[in-house]
């Protein structure tokens, strides 16, 4: 089997590790030890403990939860997207979902996620990216890879 590049890694962490909840691609995906940055923080974490973050959103926060990824740039081992993300919330019936969207920076190391540099108020970014200048979206173009 052949490593993923670290552009497959992160699309198939969004893609198919939270959207479609495939838990088992994190052991080919997340390495034994990852380290979370955040405004002021720092963690490590094991693979386990990173599944779990996933999965205690779908168990206590949301019953669906879909990425989507409108820009990603690869640079070598790094990886920044900008993402959105509409959930639905779990325990409010019938409550509409709700748009999030953030920038993740990721380090993929031989097909393994070892970091992630993620911002500290996710909660409060409601809403999509709005749709970016033509200018900027040919400029984009060339950069992804």
């Amino acid at each position: 089997m052949s490593v993923r590049t670290p552009k497959e890694v992160v699309e198939a962490y969004n893609y198919e590790l939270w959207n479609k909840q495939n838990y088992a691609l994190g052991e080919e995906i997340i390495a034994d030890t990852v380290t979370r940055y955040s405004p002021g923080k720092t963690q490590t974490l094991t693979r386990e403990e990173s599944l779990q973050r996933v999965k205690d959103v779908f168990e206590n926060l949301h019953s669906t939860c879909e990425f989507s990824l409108p820009m990603l740039l690869v640079d070598g081992e790094y990886v920044t997207i900008c993402w959105e993300n509409r959930a639905t919330p779990k325990t409010e019936a019938g409550k509409k979902a709700t748009n999030y969207s953030s920038i993740e920076i990721f380090r993929v190391v031989n097909g393994q996620i070892t970091e992630f540099w993620n911002p500290s108020y996710v909660e409060y970014s409601n809403g999509f990216w709005r749709q970016s200048s033509a200018s900027m979206d040919n400029r984009l173009k060339n950069l992804r890879t």
